[in-house]
């Protein structure tokens, strides 16, 4: 039952102390403040897991552009982290961004971004991935494990794709919906470390193709020390 009236009002409010904060809450909050401010500041907050200078290091940018690879991450990044925030308000940050380090900014049309964030490389995304999940590894201790082990995670997913012939071809929309009246639907088989709940590798395939076929694709995440938990048979929630 929860009762917000106060018991005990006599006591000071020094013995009691503040109410103690989840890391999520002190995260929610750094995230808030970051909401006013520019992409630099969100590539400041995760200096520790992805170096500014290892970032340069594996982008594949040859040209001198205002959208290279690692300031497209962040501005792409600024808008998970803001809450599905628009293409106009990330080429807002990059401006605000540039500003400050006395560098010409872009103009505030999208598509200039829009055209970068498609440029970015498969590489460069999964070189990152794997950037962070070192990190994470160097976190965990004895306490993450289970006997011993590493536990992670497998299981299937989907996520609609941009209804086009090729998207089409390869990935089909289900069947039971109307030719034209749909949209193409990848199946997405996953991996994520429950030790450190970071998502480690995925796998994708055809709808038409049972999530078992897609696990053989991700075997090589697992070593000696793991312990895998899945779904039986992948079965279905129904």
């Amino acid at each position: 039952m929860n009762k917000k009236e106060p018991f005990l009002t006599g006591f000071s409010s020094f013995l009691f102390g503040s109410e103690k904060r989840t890391k999520q809450d002190v995260f929610r909050s750094k995230i808030d403040h970051l909401n006013t401010s520019n992409a630099s500041n969100f590539s400041m907050l995760f200096e520790s897991v992805l170096p500014s200078e290892s970032l340069r290091e594996i982008q594949n940018t040859k040209r001198m552009r205002i959208y290279d690879e690692q300031t497209t991450l962040w501005a792409w990044c600024s808008q998970i982290l803001e809450g599905n925030a628009s293409c106009y308000k990330a080429v807002s940050n990059v401006q605000v961004w540039r500003e400050q380090l006395g560098l010409s900014a872009p103009s505030s049309q999208t598509k200039a971004f829009c055209d970068a964030r498609n440029r970015l490389s498969l590489s460069f995304i999964k070189e990152a991935n794997e950037l962070v999940i070192k990190h994470l590894d160097t976190r965990v201790t004895s306490r993450d494990l289970w006997r011993g082990l590493e536990l992670k995670a497998i299981d299937g997913s989907s996520m609609q794709l941009f209804d086009t012939p090729e998207n089409q071809l390869i990935y089909p929309q289900p069947s039971e919906q109307k030719q034209g009246c749909g949209f193409p639907v990848v199946g997405v088989c996953g991996v994520v470390n429950l030790s450190h709940g970071g998502w480690e590798t995925m796998a994708t395939s055809a709808l038409t193709r049972h999530d078992l076929s897609a696990t053989y694709e991700v075997l090589e995440y697992f070593g000696e020390r793991d312990l895998c938990l899945a779904d039986r048979a992948y079965n279905s929630y129904e």
